[in-house]
């Protein structure tokens, strides 16, 4: 997989870009040394779902944020799913000793870093929870005879309970939200946050 050779500061000023790149990870990235001195950031999606996003947004940014950055989407063999790794010994140590995410798996422990969630501009904020919903997230619309016209509803699933209550927090302000609890096919309960109606839609 070639050896990690992007440098840039890890301490950068948070912007827009990088926060959304940061909740596109938190939405779908993984990050861990797979070899001694070998380092791995990766996001997973949905191929179908997700080409356009990475294709023309994250891969963008991170080319522009981090250095001699150029990753290709990658689809998994006999799976609908993209891979696009970063191998990166600076953002490796940016992830794990600025923004204080856990290594390997995440799915149940992850939140919104703090420096992020005490920032006083809302812009930044708001970025990293497009980047969230951009990668977890999911529009559709309900086609039922009840309404009529197609009813909208954003829904966000999230394993972890600490990065729900976060969202919930910044969102209620803004929004109306519908809050419930299911399972997956596994039986593993999560929690569900939906945005629904044109008006709020609209706004979103």
């Amino acid at each position: 997989m070639g050896k990690a050779k992007y440098n840039f500061d890890i301490n950068m000023k948070l912007n827009e870009e990088l926060c959304e790149f940061i909740g596109a990870f938190i939405g779908d990235g993984f990050y861990n040394i797979y070899q001694p001195g070998k380092y791995i950031i990766q996001f997973t999606g949905d191929y179908i779902l997700d080409y356009h996003y990475y294709k023309n947004t994250i891969i963008p940014i991170g080319s522009k944020l981090f250095d001699n950055t150029n990753p290709k989407i990658k689809k998994k063999k006999d799976k609908n799913a993209l891979i696009v790794n970063y191998l990166s010994k600076n953002l490796f140590y940016m992830f794990k000793y600025r923004f204080n995410f856990p290594q390997g798996k995440k799915a149940k422990k992850v939140i919104i870093p703090s420096e992020i969630i005490n920032i006083k501009d809302k812009k930044l904020i708001y970025a990293t929870i497009r980047g969230i919903f951009d990668t977890d997230g999911g529009v559709f619309l309900d086609k039922r005879k009840i309404y009529k016209k197609p009813y909208p509803r954003i829904t966000l699933k999230i394993s972890s309970t600490e990065l729900f209550k976060q969202i919930k927090e910044i969102l209620e302000n803004e929004f109306k939200l519908f809050i419930s609890k299911k399972k997956n096919k596994n039986g593993k309960e999560y929690d569900e946050l939906i945005i629904y109606g044109h008006r709020q839609t609209k706004k979103w």
